[in-house]
């Protein structure tokens, strides 16, 4: 398999409809539900800066076409809501 497709798949969860994606991103602080509350907001601000600041997120096409516009969108308004 394709390296960029499996790693394009793998972020795909980032390109889906608000609804599905907050939904990882409780399920993402449940996982690092170790940390604080301040800690945790550092941490996933630079996490989320960095995909935003990504010339693309998705390397094939097929994935840069349906989910990079959404995504950068999913990501810039969990950074503003952290």
């Amino acid at each position: 398999m394709d390296t960029n497709l499996f790693l394009d798949a793998d972020l795909s969860i980032l390109g889906e409809e608000w609804d599905l994606y907050s939904g990882y991103c409780k399920n993402i602080r449940k996982e690092y539900s170790i940390y604080s509350d301040s800690d945790y907001r550092v941490g996933r601000g630079k996490v989320l800066k960095y995909f935003i600041d990504m010339d693309r997120i998705y390397k094939t096409d097929y994935f840069f076409e349906r989910y990079e516009k959404r995504a950068k969108e999913n990501l810039r308004t969990e950074l503003k809501n952290l």
